[in-house]
């Protein structure tokens, strides 16, 4: 972290408005706080400000100005957009802890379709959607929707608590968001997939592209150990090991 932030250090003074980091959910696990506070080390002057940010502004918050770099997955399809990949993880899916799965040491993805996955607001990114319904490793079969709507993590796992649906994240996710009632399960057959920091595309802003310089450096070097190792090759299966994997208490902040 010291070494990123010396490369990419930024004046004394500045100042130009706020640098907006947008963060969706988790955003990419341990790696992000790590990145904010290696970018203040290495723009001390250089004012910033965090904000939350739905499903519905996977693409949007950025377009629209809201925020200046985003923490979000999966990747965008946008051409507006450009991303660096961050962390890229298995998957699972977060079950009621009294349900027929909660025990379950993993599924698969014929498990998946007969699950009722929470809806999500019209005009949510297509490319959010396939991911949380797991489109395209399904080949497109259409399962079952829950009950309730969300456009939060947080919804999800009210939903998933209360018995009425079911989500699906990266693994990493289950770090973040021990819940009552909730249980996580890996989804092994499941593709691997990656959170990023998106930016507008060939934005200029000098704060910006260092900031992308450090995020970079960091996942470079940390990234495998948030992820818990590289993704499983042809013929190779995908366990996933609960808990931290090691290595993350030197990212404690």
């Amino acid at each position: 972290m010291d070494a990123a932030a010396v490369a990419v250090a930024g004046p004394r003074e500045d100042d130009d408005p706020a640098l907006r980091v947008g963060v969706m959910g988790h955003g990419s696990a341990e790696l992000t706080p790590a990145i904010v506070r290696a970018f203040r080390r290495a723009w001390p002057r250089t004012r910033l400000t965090i904000a939350p940010l739905d499903f519905t502004e996977h693409v949007s918050a950025l377009v629209e100005r809201k925020v200046d770099v985003a923490f979000v997955r999966p990747a965008p399809d946008d051409d507006r957009v450009e991303c660096d990949v961050l962390t890229t993880e298995p998957r699972i899916v977060c079950v009621p802890a009294d349900g027929r799965f909660a025990e379950a040491g993993a599924l698969r993805l014929a498990d998946v379709l007969d699950l009722p996955i929470v809806a999500v607001p019209d005009g949510t990114p297509a490319v959010f959607t396939d991911y949380l319904y797991f489109t395209t490793a399904v080949n497109g079969q259409l399962g079952r929707r829950g009950p309730d709507l969300a456009r939060t993590p947080q919804d999800v796992l009210h939903s998933v608590a209360a018995g009425r649906g079911v989500g699906s994240a990266l693994r990493s996710f289950a770090r973040f968001y021990p819940w009552p009632g909730v249980r996580f399960v890996p989804i092994v057959d499941a593709p691997w997939d990656s959170s990023v920091l998106a930016t507008r595309r060939g934005d200029p802003d000098p704060r910006v592209r260092a900031f992308r310089s450090l995020a970079a450096a960091l996942a470079r070097d940390l990234g495998p150990v948030v992820s818990g190792g590289p993704p499983p090759g042809p013929g190779d299966s995908a366990e996933v090991v609960r808990g931290a994997p090691d290595g993350l208490d030197s990212l404690a902040m």
